[in-house]
Formats: C-alpha cells, structure tokens, sequence
C-alpha cells in the first residue's frame, strides 16, 4: 500500500492477511472473503487508499475497507485472535460473472478501473467501487476470438488492456468512451455509471499452445508503441472518492 511497508497474502482457504513487514513475525489483520480459493487480489484498485479487491472462482467480486472492521472468524494460524478488532471488513459484495469460472483479476495501476475474466471468454471492466463499466464478448465481428482467459494486466500508463489466453494467444483491446460502442462490446452502466468500450486492436501468439502467464502478458502489453488513450498525470484520475 502507498507508503507503507505492508503485504498481503492470499492464502489457498480463501483467507487474506496484512503483514507489517516492520515486525512479520504475525498478521496484523485478516480477512476472509471467501471460504475458497482466491482467482486474484489487487490492492488499492485505482489508488483508493485503505481498499482491496478479491475476486472468487464462482463469480463474487468483493471490495474490503482495511479501516472497517469486520466480522470475527475461528482461530487461523497466523492472524489475529478471535475477538480482536483487526479484522479488515467488506463494503460491497458485486455478483460479476454467473457463467463460468472466474480466472483473473486486474487493476490499472493509474487509472480508476480494474478487470475480470472467466473461462467462458467474458472480460469486464469495473470502477472501484464496483460498478460495471463494459464487457467484452466472444463475437464473429471481434478481430481476434479470444479464448478461456488465464490472465489480465493493464497498460502503466495508456488504457489498453491485455488477456492472455489458454491457447497462448494474447488479445489487446483499447479502452474509451462506449457512447460510440465498439465491436463485440457492451456498454455496462446502469445506475448512473459511465459506460466504456473495447475494441480489439490486435492480437499476438506467445508459448505455443501454452497457457500465458501474468509476465508474459505485461510484457507484451508494455512492448505496445501506439493506441489507447494515455491516463492524465493528475493524481486524481486514479482516486475515487468514497
């Protein structure tokens, strides 16, 4: 987190801890979102200070406040007591895929907007406060079909998004305004929120048929010269107000 010396860990069970890394003898909060496995974790989405985003497999996407408490759970190893207030609690609960399994998690390092996928070949944008932006689907007009996707990262600093796929092709999409809409892409709104669209602007295979890692992935994405619109220095892009 922004100038502090912590990490998080996401464990198999589903359970998330904060270290101090000042003393990493023990926890200093805990969190479990899920009594599952984890499909991803990004921390401070879209610099809200104090927040993180967890994503389940069967499809919840969950945004936790480490300010709040939250409920008590039974003993773990490693974390707070049972009883102590160190518990980082849940704000929003968002159901963000009902088809298919949730595989990656992403969020833009500057900008105010994270990203889901699923093995069914959905890809959707969110803000940080979980508001659905856009989604992205498997179309014949799409430039590239992309496949189960494995693994998302964002540009540093453009809007443009890149899905790695378990056939070892990687999509990359331009991110912009959706009232002009784009191909295979929906607007996602609702409730007042902006809506944004993506278009593909290209494609590359990597590995063979092998399925893509979050590395590989970056580095194609960060290799990409031209496209996308570039993130505004102003630090309040990347803030959203709570």
């Amino acid at each position: 987190m922004q100038g502090a010396p912590l990490l998080f860990a996401g464990c198999r069970d589903g359970l998330v801890l904060l270290y101090d890394l000042r003393a990493p003898q023990q926890a200093v909060q805990s969190l479990r979102p899920f009594h599952s496995s984890l499909a991803g974790m990004v921390v401070e989405p879209g610099a809200t200070p104090h927040s993180i985003a967890v994503a389940s497999p069967k499809g919840l996407l969950k945004f936790c406040d480490t300010r709040m408490p939250g409920p008590t759970s039974a003993p773990t190893p490693g974390a707070p007591p049972v009883g102590s207030t160190h518990h980082m609690g849940v704000w929003k609960t968002v159901e963000a895929h009902t088809k298919g399994t949730v595989t990656a998690l992403a969020a833009h390092p500057n900008a105010p907007l994270l990203a889901t996928a699923t093995s069914m070949q959905a890809v959707k944008l969110w803000s940080p406060r979980g508001e659905q932006l856009g989604v992205v689907r498997t179309t014949a007009s799409l430039l590239q079909r992309i496949g189960a996707v494995n693994c998302l990262t964002f540009h540093p600093l453009k809007l443009m998004l890149a899905g790695g796929a378990g056939d070892g092709v990687v999509a990359l999409y331009n991110i912009h305004d959706g009232s002009g809409g784009g191909s295979g892409v929906a607007g996602g709104g609702g409730g007042g929120a902006p809506s944004l669209a993506m278009d593909s602007v290209g494609s590359s295979v990597g590995g063979g048929a092998s399925p893509l890692s979050a590395a590989s992935v970056a580095s194609e994405v960060g290799s990409v010269g031209g496209g996308g619109g570039r993130v505004p220095p102003s630090s309040s892009m990347g803030r959203t107000s709570r």
